[in-house]
């Protein structure tokens, strides 16, 4: 491999950050087409899902150049700025993100890797947190034209004579395929049970991580990706705007019903919406987001609080409008109470 200077003036990349696209729940993606598609003109869509790992979002950006920066979810980071150590392993990883970065045809381009950061020490309850040590898991690759989802090229792309680095994955295709037809909203209900039924079984084992490490434990869910040529109009990020997630008990929201569902599930009020929706799950991922190694402290709690709301307020748009809620009369000061309360319980048991 040739090795190039390693990345350390960022205001060179500023501007270039790529977020992958939000994911949202099926019944967010029903809504769309219909809105988008009068009946009977609705698209039959073809979805591949891949299993969900509880980690971190992370990216790496790849310049043509050689330039390699980290990413999080939100903002490009560093050694000194981290996210659970994801950038303190790219930066030893560096001479092989520039490696593939300068095999790249357009030398005036970049790529972004995105993928989950996952391992011990970046999310609890899952069976990818008890690896031997943090990977990162592939999922996509954003090019100028868009997403590359698939496997194979994936692992095409980030193979070397080597193969594959120890700490670096790219996660297959699950078996459940599933070809929707959104003018008939009774099929659409019954391959939503398929997916429950489908990540029912992986919140008791997740499969990939059980074949890739011989280690048991549950996972989070499927998260399903379109395929095919008849959504045009919906092709934003390259078709990604419709990809959904299907989480299961361990992981979804606490009370709101089965996951995968045609409609949103409308809630009897303020504090039932704050209950269902703030749960330990993602307060603990709200938890790694804004302290990452650091013990919470009273510093803290505003960074926190804006985290868990804006988590919160993004993905429950369909459900506050069925249940008549509006987020900054009705949500969002149950919402931020229940956070709060979670979270000075949690500095108060550091500092006893």
């Amino acid at each position: 491999m040739e090795a190039v200077a390693k990345q350390q003036d960022l205001d060179l990349t500023k501007g270039d950050f790529h977020a992958f696209p939000s994911i949202r729940g099926f019944a967010n993606i029903c809504k769309e087409i219909a809105i988008v598609y009068p009946w009977p003109t609705r698209p039959t869509i073809t979805f591949r899902s891949k299993v969900k790992l509880h980690g971190t979002n992370a990216g790496v950006r790849i310049y043509a150049d050689g330039r390699v920066v980290a990413q999080k979810r939100t903002d490009d980071i560093s050694v000194e700025d981290d996210n659970a150590g994801f950038a303190a392993w790219v930066d030893t990883m560096h001479e092989y993100f520039s490696f593939l970065g300068l095999a790249l045809a357009d030398k005036n381009s970049f790529v972004v890797l995105h993928g989950e950061w996952a391992g011990p020490g970046v999310q609890k309850k899952a069976a990818v947190a008890s690896i031997p040590e943090k990977a990162f898991f592939v999922f996509s690759m954003e090019t100028k034209d868009g997403h590359v989802v698939e496997p194979e090229a994936l692992q095409a792309f980030l193979e070397t004579e080597e193969g594959l680095p120890a700490r670096v994955h790219v996660i297959p295709w699950h078996s459940l395929e599933v070809s929707i037809d959104f003018n008939d909203r009774e099929d659409a209900e019954k391959l939503a049970e398929r997916m429950n039924e489908a990540v029912a079984q992986i919140d008791k084992i997740d499969p990939y991580i059980k074949d890739l490490y011989g280690i048991e434990g549950v996972g989070e869910g499927l998260v399903f990706y379109p395929r095919g040529e008849n959504f045009l109009t919906l092709r934003a990020h390259n078709g990604l705007s419709l990809l959904f997630k299907v989480k299961g008990t361990s992981h979804g929201e606490k009370g709101a019903g089965k996951a995968a569902r045609t409609s949103a599930v409308p809630s009897a009020g303020a504090m039932e919406f704050a209950r269902t929706h703030v749960h330990e799950d993602r307060l603990e991922q709200g938890l790694q987001a804004v302290c990452g190694t650091e013990l919470p402290t009273m510093k803290h709690i505003g960074p926190f609080l804006g985290w868990i709301g804006r988590d919160v307020e993004k993905e429950t748009i369909d459900e506050r409008e069925a249940s008549g809620l509006d987020w900054k009369k009705d949500c969002a000061g149950p919402v931020a109470l229940a956070a709060r309360t979670w979270l000075l319980a949690k500095i108060n048991a550091v500092t006893l």
